[in-house]
């Protein structure tokens, strides 16, 4: 935990210094356990975290779940994770809360795969909000990754989708 706050601090100067903004997954200490987090780095980097609000039992043995959104930026974008995607309520809070722009990092698995398939689409139709998945490839040890990472549109249709591959 250490070494990643400490590349965190690193990240939030280079960000800094280039102008750019950045989302990136972390665990992160907090007072009442450990997050697992999706952090918004902006363009003078300040960090936003959100910590998940949904896990599965594997995950609710190292992770404390969150119990707010987050919404940044000028454009309203909102910060789910993963496993969050399966469930309506944390895209819902979200654009509540102004959300344009709904963005998920995740890492689902081949094997379950067909959750991301079977709601990516309603995602982004329940909440008039375009829905970006950023999905990881490849495996990793015994865990086969989809990729299919996917930009759905407001009205559901999928504007671009990716493959098992590393790209941009």
């Amino acid at each position: 935990l250490d070494a990643v706050e400490a590349a965190e601090a690193a990240l939030a100067r280079a960000v800094a210094a280039v102008g750019v903004a950045v989302v990136y997954g972390a665990p992160q200490r907090r007072p009442d356990g450990l997050a697992n987090a999706v952090v918004h780095v902006d363009r003078g980097g300040t960090a936003t975290a959100y910590a998940k609000t949904h896990m599965d039992a594997r995950e609710r043995r190292v992770f404390t779940p969150g119990t707010s959104y987050a919404v940044v930026g000028a454009d309203r974008l909102g910060l789910a994770c993963c496993y969050d995607l399966a469930f309506p309520e944390p895209s819902r809070m979200l654009a509540l809360q102004g959300a344009r722009v709904l963005l998920v990092p995740m890492a689902w698995e081949v094997a379950r795969s067909f959750v991301l398939e079977r709601v990516a689409g309603a995602r982004a139709v329940e909440n008039v909000a375009y829905l970006v998945c950023v999905n990881q490839c490849g495996t990793v040890g015994p865990f086969a990754f989809h990729g299919a990472s996917r930009v759905v549109d407001p009205l559901g249709d999928t504007v671009v989708t990716l493959g098992n591959e590393e790209t941009l």
